[in-house]
């Protein structure tokens, strides 16, 4: 300030004054609020400045990501044409598919981490996974902090232990093909019934269809 006092104690990449208490800041490349004490409004987390319209939101996008939300104090989301807040805790969500939305925490140890929530915002998984997907029967496949695979149903109970390197489902079917180690094997989602393949020496799956049939190869060409 005028009196040669630090104000702003915290050092970012860019900063820019959006009025005369706010700033925009950018860190490791994202872009996020602050007040001119230095005390965060918004995490940098967001791919682009924060450009904030007439009704005072303004849209955000977050890396990895290819939706576009909306922010106003709080994280707009949809559930097709309705309009859902996301609770204050979390800063990103996918748009609700089947009544689930995948989310991302504000708490720095899971900055890059993700869960789901219900309609009525309600934890199913925490926001402890790398990677989540959510299938059309609610099936929910997720990759845990380890890079290994499971599978939770839609109460958020595991239904397939997070042993295995691939979980991979096919589009219309309950079937997967999965692989644990150098082996193998079909899983039925729905029964969470699992038949590895080691007998046969399969190197290669592929063309899992919705009959929980596929091509195998004892070759990898």
């Amino acid at each position: 300030n005028l009196q040669g006092r630090e104000l702003f104690p915290i050092d970012y990449e860019e900063i820019k004054f959006l009025n005369k208490s706010i700033l925009a800041i950018r860190e490791d490349g994202k872009w996020g609020l602050a007040d001119i004490f230095g005390n965060i409004i918004v995490e940098p987390v967001y791919k682009y400045e924060l450009n904030f319209d007439e009704d005072n939101t303004s849209e955000i996008q977050i890396f990895g990501s290819s939706y576009t939300q909306r922010l106003n104090g709080q994280i707009f989301v949809s559930n097709g044409a309705e309009k859902i807040l996301l609770p204050q805790s979390l800063y990103w969500g996918s748009d609700f598919v089947n009544g689930f939305c995948i989310v991302r925490s504000k708490d720095h140890c899971s900055i890059d981490y993700v869960g789901v929530i219900n309609l009525n915002g309600e934890t199913i998984i925490p926001t402890q996974y790398q990677a989540i997907f959510i299938l059309s029967n609610n099936v929910i496949i997720a990759k845990n902090g380890e890079g290994l695979w499971g599978v939770f149903n839609d109460c958020g109970s595991i239904i397939m232990d997070f042993v295995y390197d691939l979980i991979e489902p096919q589009v219309n079917s309950f079937y997967a093909i999965v692989k644990k180690g150098k082996i193998y094997g079909i899983a039925n989602l729905e029964t969470s019934k699992i038949v590895l393949l080691e007998k046969y020496g399969v190197k290669y799956l592929w063309d899992l269809d919705k009959h929980g049939r596929c091509l195998y190869s004892k070759y990898v060409y």
